[in-house]
């Protein structure tokens, strides 16, 4: 077993420490934080790398957080993931963070109060290693995955869920000769197995440890629509496996036939989820709109009043800069919430055939954020129109 992957395969560990001293070289020459740390996969060991004719395909990126005082370097650290990026040949992305994102409990952009800790904030606290710097995990206190809102767990499927629409190609011939599909395919489903870990307490950072503890959940544990315990247990050790180890045999089933098998389970999860955090059951896709606005509308813990004004500010600003200025920007429900209630109603329709009447209600909340064209007739030009639509408004207010 490697640092940086399960594989036991010292010229990988070999190549990773190379980029790593490299990005480490480049921030620390520009600038002096206060720490630099590799959280995400690889900061866990477990990262995605398969061996293709010869040659490394990294799957998964790297996610650098930088720790220091001021937030002025985002242009710096911008640049610098576009330059590391093409030089490694994969996505090399480093961000800003506040040194006391530990203490404060809160990686988001306003440090106004704690606030409850995310699946984000413990993952980089027990699944990082620090590169560079202070030791910013040996001070800091424990997190309970217990303690984290189960809406940490929709919000992780709903993004994973958006992430996917650029990976549901139309076409029943369509060939993943790099298998970029088949890995969005396998985040949806662990997707799936982390939230619900979430929901019965027993999640963990560790994609290992997280296989072996939904393995061995029962049906007692989780209520999930039609059966689909085992079809999902079956998937997740897949997912699993592919994750840790990948191997493009683990999916013998074309793309289209391979989404066509996991959707159910993701309308399931969702289900499971809505019945859990909102305590009401979820009969159809497209009640899901109203349930989860009337939720967050709702739910002060959503929408906390001292950061509100700054929220609303930093919603303007990304409406302004990604010319997204909505018909109806000041509606009763925050943007980012519009766009994830409108998610899974085209996340779900990628499935044939597909329902009029639930484009039509995620073209009426698309039309709250976005001047659209008039419906197309042919229902899947509608539904290729209305993602394209829907992903661009998720990456200015979601991503």
């Amino acid at each position: 077993m490697g640092r940086y992957t399960v594989l036991d395969d010292s010229k990988i560990d070999q190549i990773i420490d190379g980029h790593m001293l490299r990005i480490v070289d480049e921030i620390t020459s520009k600038m002096t934080p206060d720490s630099i740390i590799l959280r995400g996969s690889f900061g866990r060991g477990e990262g995605s790398i398969i061996k293709r004719e010869g040659d490394l395909q990294f799957l998964s990126d790297y996610e650098i957080d930088v720790t220091a005082k001021s937030p002025f370097y985002r242009s710096l650290f911008a640049r610098l993931t576009k330059e590391l990026s093409e030089e490694f040949g994969m996505q090399a992305g480093i961000r800003w963070m506040r040194p006391d994102c530990l203490i404060r409990d809160r990686i988001g952009p306003f440090p106004i109060g704690n606030a409850e800790p995310t699946i984000s904030l413990y993952e980089f606290r027990y699944g990082s290693q620090v590169l560079w710097g202070r030791d910013l995990f040996a001070d800091s206190p424990p997190i309970n995955p217990g303690d984290i809102n189960l809406m940490s767990g929709l919000t992780l499927l709903l993004n994973r869920m958006a992430e996917s629409f650029l990976y549901m190609s139309l076409d029943d011939d369509y060939i993943d000769s790099e298998g970029l599909t088949y890995y969005w395919i396998n985040k949806a489903i662990l997707a799936c197995a982390e939230s619900i870990l979430l929901g019965t307490k027993r999640y963990h950072y560790s994609y290992r440890e997280r296989g072996n503890r939904f393995s061995e959940l029962s049906e007692d544990d989780i209520n999930i629509s039609n059966g689909k315990i085992d079809q999902l247990k079956d998937f997740v050790s897949k997912a699993t496996e592919f994750k840790l180890r990948p191997n493009f045999e683990i999916y013998p089933l074309s793309v289209r036939e391979t989404w066509s098998q996991v959707l159910p389970l993701c309308e399931a999860t969702l289900g499971y989820l809505v019945e859990n955090l909102m305590e009401n059951k979820l009969t159809e896709t497209s009640e899901f709109v109203r349930l989860f606005l009337d939720y967050t509308k709702g739910n002060p813990k959503n929408d906390p009043g001292k950061i509100s004004i700054l929220v609303y500010l930093l919603e303007t600003y990304r409406a302004f800069k990604s010319r997204h200025w909505p018909p109806k920007f000041f509606n009763e429900y925050r943007p980012h919430y519009l766009v994830y209630s409108a998610v899974p109603l085209i996340f779900l329709s990628y499935s044939m055939p597909k329902s009029k009447r639930i484009l039509m209600s995620a073209r009426e909340i698309i039309g709250e954020m976005s001047v659209l064209q008039p419906p197309f007739s042919d229902l899947d030009e509608e539904w290729d129109y209305l993602r394209g639509q829907l992903v661009e408004l998720w990456k200015v207010y979601c991503y």
